[in-house]
């Protein structure tokens, strides 16, 4: 595409940033831009189902919109934007359909000081898809990443794996921390909560006495924060095979948490890294969310990409190109010709007389194309139909799944001692990278796991269970070993 102005504009703080290749700025002026900008974590509504990879994109389109009003319980007196993105499962021949739509009566008015200045905007961005810049940059390798935001009254978590989106969740915002914390300080504005994870956080040392129970309450919330990214963690390793955190990157209202490395660590998460979103150059000010969504539109605007928009704010055509300004212009000279050119008239008059022909021509065309598409609807919804008779019978097969996507999420509410013994057994199972399939918890002291493993390397089950053995556990027995597509699967019992 031609070189342009690229300005982003966040719609929560009025950041405004124009954004060129290796050159980055406060935006001033918005004229003939490519304007993008993005709606809010919180007003998305997202319904997620399995569809064939052989299914065409027009027939993907046709079904994620039907999913969304039919299960995900979309309001059809309302009018929505919806789009789809696809995911690789690990072990199937299938993609992960995520349905993402949002309530255009919602978000307008979050986009009206925007569209008064602009009167468009191009490109409005998913907010947890727009990490992709930095891999698409060569900015982060590929690796296991978690991107944690938290804001006033946003706060999201977004898990890629080797530069893939593949989930989201939300998180506690600063407001509801506020909400916390009003507890015990009744009086502490967001404000001064803000200032205090800037410039003290978990730094016990930067406290008064009085302060004590602040520092404690702040531990408390981001110690189940940090649970909750770890089960969410654990819970995509059985679907995507995301086996471990290798990174994790923090913002808190584009700025940093002191000694917030060291406390993560000291909850036992040794082997991560662990940094800000202070990753791309010449960033200004501390506007690092920002420029990674202004570095997102820049590439989709390079890439010609329009993929994951879910903007209806389009910009006008020139007046001559609009149909009311060819008509004007048309008028215009059709009224100096009848004064200066009768003859001339006469053959603009042949003239349009073909032109009305031909748009005759044309709308017939137009008509039969459009019977066409009613009666490839027709078949379509029959279509729909008949895969909703042979989803039913997948369900069966995703279960196991299921079952223990359940079970993984029930593990924040257990016991601590049952959450060691976990972490315990998660250890080696990342040494040998082996894969869960499930899990199931009888007490706080006895579990029995399902685990995969290629055939290549089908001992590693064994040493797997020799070494939990080694650290102290009463037994471990397997049960049950089988052998499916060249992958063992192996049922274990394990007493602590």
């Amino acid at each position: 595409m031609a070189d342009q102005n690229i300005i982003y504009i966040d719609p929560f703080s009025d950041t405004r940033l124009s954004f060129a290749k290796d050159h980055i700025e406060v935006a001033k002026e918005y004229k003939k831009s490519f304007i993008g900008s993005r709606v809010s974590f919180d007003s998305i509504i997202t319904y997620s189902f399995k569809a064939s990879k052989t299914i065409s994109d027009e027939n993907l389109k046709a079904t994620a919109e039907i999913k969304m009003y039919e299960e995900a319980g979309l309001d059809l007196e309302k009018k929505y934007k919806i789009d789809y993105i696809k995911k690789e499962l690990d072990y199937e021949e299938s993609f992960l359909i995520e349905c993402v739509a949002v309530n255009l009566t919602d978000i307008e008015p979050v986009l009206d000081p925007i569209l008064k200045k602009t009167g468009y905007i191009d490109f409005l961005s998913i907010p947890f898809l727009v990490f992709s810049t930095l891999y698409q940059n060569k900015i982060l390798s590929a690796k296991n990443d978690i991107f944690v935001y938290i804001s006033d009254n946003e706060a999201f978590l977004s898990i890629y794996k080797n530069t893939k989106y593949i989930s989201s969740i939300s998180l506690t915002t600063l407001s509801e921390i506020q909400n916390i914390i009003k507890n015990d300080y009744k009086d502490i504005s967001l404000a001064q909560i803000k200032e205090t994870l800037k410039t003290k956080g978990f730094d016990e040392s930067k406290y008064q006495d009085d302060e004590a129970g602040l520092v404690e309450v702040l531990k408390n919330v981001f110690s189940d924060m940090m649970s909750r990214i770890n089960n969410t963690a654990m819970h995509n390793r059985s679907i995507f095979g995301f086996d471990k955190m290798d990174r994790i990157f923090f913002s808190i209202n584009e700025d940093r948490v002191k000694g917030l490395r060291e406390f993560i660590i000291s909850l036992g998460y040794e082997n991560i890294e662990i940094r800000d979103f202070n990753l791309l150059k010449n960033t200004p000010g501390k506007h690092f969310y920002n420029t990674i969504a202004a570095s997102y539109v820049y590439d989709k605007y390079t890439l010609n990409d329009n993929s994951n928009n879910l903007s209806t704010f389009e910009r006008l055509p020139p007046f001559y190109q609009r149909d009311v300004g060819k008509l004007s212009l048309f008028v215009i000279v059709v009224f100096l010709i009848s004064f200066a050119y009768p003859a001339y008239l006469y053959l603009q008059t042949n003239i349009l007389q073909k032109q009305k022909i031909e748009l005759q021509n044309r709308y017939n065309k137009l008509k039969r194309v459009t019977d066409n598409i009613k009666s490839q609807l027709i078949n379509t919804k029959k279509q729909i139909r008949a895969n909703k008779i042979l989803i039913s019978k997948q369900n069966t097969k995703i279960s196991n799944i299921n079952k223990g996507v359940d079970e993984l999420s029930s593990l924040k509410t257990k016991e601590k001692r049952s959450s060691t013994m976990i972490l315990q057994v998660n250890k080696y199972l990342q040494k040998y990278k082996l894969s869960l399939k499930s899990i199931k918890e009888a007490g706080s002291n006895k579990m029995t796991i399902e685990i995969i493993a290629s055939y290549a390397k089908r001992d590693t089950i064994a040493k797997f269970m020799k070494d939990l053995i080694k650290i102290g556990f009463v037994e471990v027995s397997t049960s049950e070993i089988k052998l499916d597509k060249n992958y063992y699967i192996s049922k274990i019992e394990i007493i602590k």
